[in-house]
């Protein structure tokens, strides 16, 4: 089986590097990641890990909500220069999180900058949503063809809302700590289903497997099917 991880921060991790990340990954079966950014102090690394691992990573350039009042003045040249260097790389991770950032207003100025310049590329977009769900659904009418919402920790009528505008959902196997992740799992379309650790945050890569093995139970669809099927949907997410 060949495995995908949607978001993961490679650069993140203290007692591994990266390559020694990208080794056990591939060891364990994954085929390809996206390795997402926060700030723009980590965008080089990125980039130098995307160089180095063309078939293995995709980056994604972006500004997390939690660090918008440390960018700089140049941040939008910055970040457009890097997708230009990257012709495959998404937009993100960006968004809006009510619970752990503050700067609400600069906020939704910065993910909505996020949108419309994923919008002129025509690149997929993946989107940090915590307490959120009001900014998020306020802007899905502007979304680029492709959106991810990654980690999903929303309510079933959000859900909703999102897959009636075309998005991507990813889960990792933190989700199974909401009391509501069963009819989440149920309620996303397979085609429109997609797996990530958010390492080394919230979960972590070796435990995809036993995640996507649960998933599987839950969905009532073969445990390699699903894969096959989750790895489709990264192959035509990341497409630009």
């Amino acid at each position: 089986m060949q495995f995908t991880d949607s978001h993961i921060h490679l650069q993140d991790y203290k007692e591994k590097n990266e390559q020694k990340i990208i080794s056990d990954m591939k060891n364990l079966g994954f085929s390809k990641i996206i390795c997402a950014s926060s700030h723009p102090s980590d965008w080089s690394k990125i980039a130098q890990i995307a160089s180095t691992n063309p078939d293995f990573v995709v980056p994604a350039f972006g500004v997390h909500p939690w660090y918008v009042a440390d960018v700089t003045t140049d941040w939008k040249n910055e970040l457009n220069n890097y997708l230009a260097k990257f012709p495959h790389a998404l937009v993100g991770e960006c968004g809006v999180d009510n619970l752990k950032a503050g700067n609400n207003e600069l906020q939704e100025q910065i993910y909505a900058y996020h949108i419309e310049l994923a919008k002129s590329l025509k690149r997929p977009i993946c989107i940090h949503a915590l307490k959120a769900n009001n900014q998020i659904e306020a802007m899905l009418h502007k979304m680029p063809d492709k959106f991810m919402l990654h980690a999903f920790g929303g309510s079933l009528d959000f859900l909703q809302k999102i897959l009636k505008h075309g998005g991507y959902i990813s889960l990792c196997a933190a989700a199974t700590k909401q009391k509501n992740h069963i009819d989440i799992i149920k309620n996303i379309p397979k085609e429109k289903l997609l797996i990530e650790s958010d390492g080394p945050y919230l979960s972590d890569y070796n435990e995809i497997d036993e995640f996507i093995s649960y998933v599987a139970r839950i969905k009532n669809i073969d445990k390699i099917e699903l894969v096959k099927q989750v790895c489709q949907n990264f192959e035509e997410f990341c497409r630009v």
